[in-house]
């Protein structure tokens, strides 16, 4: 039979963890350090993902040249770039409203 587990011992697991691990976060250098950090991850990210679409945009375009796609799942593809970017764009724009 399996033993039942104490719900409070993950919090109690999870607690012990943050104390641990917070004093690294705190000790980082304070707001602008983070903010920065975070910049320079959006903007590898930014990179990543507009590399990622493009690869993945024109795979559908040589898809459709071959004839396996349709011109829609061109549309599907670009569309899906579009929301990706604009998660980004929006992530920024919010980090923006905390600086």
């Amino acid at each position: 039979m399996m033993k039942e587990m104490n719900p409070y011992k993950n919090i109690f697991i999870v607690g012990v963890m943050a104390v641990l691990f917070s004093a690294n976060a705190f000790a980082g250098g304070g707001l602008s350090a983070g903010s920065t950090a975070l910049q320079t991850f959006l903007t590898w990210l930014f990179g990543i993902v507009c590399t990622a679409s493009s690869i993945h945009f024109i795979y559908v375009l040589i898809m459709i040249k071959v004839g396996t796609k349709g011109w829609g799942e061109a549309l599907i593809s670009l569309g899906g770039a579009a929301i990706a970017g604009a998660a980004l764009v929006a992530t920024q724009w919010a980090q923006a409203i905390f600086q």
